[in-house]
């Protein structure tokens, strides 16, 4: 079997041969471990060292601690007049920029599921993969924590930007699946580890429309529709489900996202993606690393619709060793039918 055909039957809620493995991302020092050689896919630090003034007067920033995507430090004010929605012609990549995804298709697309990253219109800062002209562009809407507010002080601002972004994200969904791609995943962040940012009420009200159409629209196509975001989604995950995702990627145990208790209440509605935390990835030992990839197995892996993979990407810090025990234990543990009792 295929891995492809077992990430089909695994979003179909079917049991394959083996629970599928995947990846949102693997940080460079896992990569180059694995290649014997350097590589600049998120190499991060290297392609970001320097502070630098956009042409909108931004500020940014490398944040050497993280090493991770460059940080806003300096923001001017946004407001609704800034806000400017793109012609359709806008909304059309530009040919070399599916040149790498057809590349893939071409050479992968028979045997592994492909899942192309999309720009997400239901929240906050919205980069696209694509943009007139060929350009990356996204919708800038001002700071996060003014974003937030704005959910208060100007819900016409925040109906306006979703619907900008929702029409670049449908967009960029449409070409990735048109050129092979098998679904799609959109990553911006909802929670962090203490719950949702944002209210249920005003998730209810700005974010879950706008993830509804995104969905809908993928699922037009023919496509999966995957949604990332790591923290504690309980107190918004059951509207997450509503908006018809396919799959829930980023699942982050050491915010209270329990396995076992993610397939007793949604099991039979989407794909869990997730099974080892990627605190445990980076601090700990092989031992725990096998103890979470059972549990994931043994509770949410019967008739199919488990993935296993980090609780986020393979990040910079990651233990060489540890990853390969959670590919290891998965590929001796899931073979079904399971057995783990």
């Amino acid at each position: 079997m295929t891995s492809k055909e077992r990430m089909l039957l695994a979003l179909n809620h079917k049991e394959p041969d083996q629970v599928p493995l995947g990846e949102l991302g693997v940080d460079s020092p896992i990569t180059e471990e694995a290649l014997g050689r350097k590589t600049f896919y998120r190499a991060k630090w290297r392609e970001w060292r320097a502070t630098w003034e956009d042409e909108e007067g931004r500020v940014w920033k490398y944040s050497p601690l993280s090493e991770g995507w460059p940080i806003c430090i300096k923001q001017r004010e946004i407001g609704l007049k800034d806000l400017k929605e793109s012609s359709p012609s806008e909304l059309e990549p530009d040919e070399s920029e599916l040149e790498l995804v057809r590349y893939v298709v071409r050479e992968l697309g028979r045997t592994h599921f492909i899942l192309g990253r999309t720009g997400d219109g239901s929240f906050w800062r919205n980069p696209f993969i694509f943009g007139g002209g060929g350009e990356r562009t996204f919708i800038d809407v001002g700071s996060f924590e003014a974003y937030l507010m704005k959910m208060i002080t100007n819900p016409e601002f925040i109906f306006k930007a979703t619907q900008i972004g929702v029409k670049q994200a449908i967009a960029t969904s449409t070409a990735l699946l048109e050129t092979g791609c098998d679904g799609v995943i959109a990553t911006a962040d909802y929670s962090s580890s203490q719950g949702s940012l944002m209210s249920p009420d005003h998730f209810e009200k700005f974010v879950y429309p706008v993830l509804k159409e995104h969905s809908e629209a993928v699922h037009k196509k023919g496509g999966y529709f995957i949604k990332h975001t790591d923290g504690n989604t309980w107190p918004i995950l059951e509207m997450m489900v509503e908006a018809g995702i396919d799959g829930y990627q980023g699942i982050q145990l050491n915010a209270g996202m329990d396995m076992r208790k993610l397939r007793e209440k949604y099991g039979n509605k989407i794909c869990l993606f997730g099974g080892v935390d990627c605190d445990t990835l980076i601090k700990g030992s092989r031992e725990e690393i096998k103890e979470e990839v059972e549990y994931a197995i043994k509770y949410a892996a019967s008739g199919g619709g488990l993935v296993i993979t980090s609780g986020n990407t393979v990040m910079a810090g990651t233990k060489y060793e540890n990853y390969i025990e959670m590919l290891e234990t998965a590929k001796e543990k899931g073979r079904y039918p399971i057995s783990l009792d």
